[in-house]
């Protein structure tokens, strides 16, 4: 999974490599590989889900394992789009996040 940044907004967005080149966003600054995933829709045993939001209106994107926090968001925020699933990856145990 690579981090992209866009300046302008000051958002970070993810994406995935899907061929395992290098992926390419116009507008977006590639700060280089941030993770490896699984990315097929299948999980892999003792994976979660990683799931992606987007307010378009404000230029955010948000990512998050825990479905609660991503039914919180979509219920309550400015325009939240559910992106749906993007990968599986390991979880965080014993993590606190704080905003």
């Amino acid at each position: 999974m690579y981090l992209f940044f866009n300046r302008p907004t000051t958002d970070y967005q993810f994406l995935l490599s899907s061929n395992g080149s290098v992926p390419v966003s116009s507008g977006l600054e590639n700060e280089g590989i941030t993770s490896y995933v699984y990315a097929n829709e299948r999980p892999e045993c003792g994976t979660v889900p990683l799931y992606a939001l987007s307010a378009p209106s404000v230029g955010d994107h948000v990512y998050t394992i825990f479905e609660d926090e991503k039914d919180l968001l979509l219920a309550g925020g400015p325009g939240w789009v559910d992106e749906g699933i993007i990968a599986h990856v390991l979880p965080l145990k014993h993590c606190a996040f704080t905003y």
